[in-house]
């Protein structure tokens, strides 16, 4: 969990092995864990950014796609300079 200067809380995951895609049952997972969390004001409206080098499942990237929807998608190639 990480807390921005905005004051928004944003939750993580990370399947950082090769084709090793994010499912939406991923989110899913993390929702219902940020869900579980002592402190009313982690869980009140949560962000979420996962990081996949596998990519990410259409399903997944449909939901991210959506207004309103605080879910941020992070590709290997979002992060990592390209090789020639």
């Amino acid at each position: 969990m990480a807390e921005l200067e905005n004051g928004t809380l944003l939750f993580g995951e990370c399947k950082w092995r090769g084709g090793s895609v994010m499912r939406l049952s991923d989110l899913v997972a993390l929702q219902a864990k940020v869900a579980t969390l002592p402190e009313a004001r982690w869980r009140l409206k949560p962000s979420y950014i996962l990081f996949a080098l596998g990519g990410f499942a259409p399903e997944l990237q449909r939901l991210a796609a959506q207004p309103g929807e605080r879910i941020y998608l992070v590709r290997d190639s979002d992060m990592l300079p390209q090789r020639a």
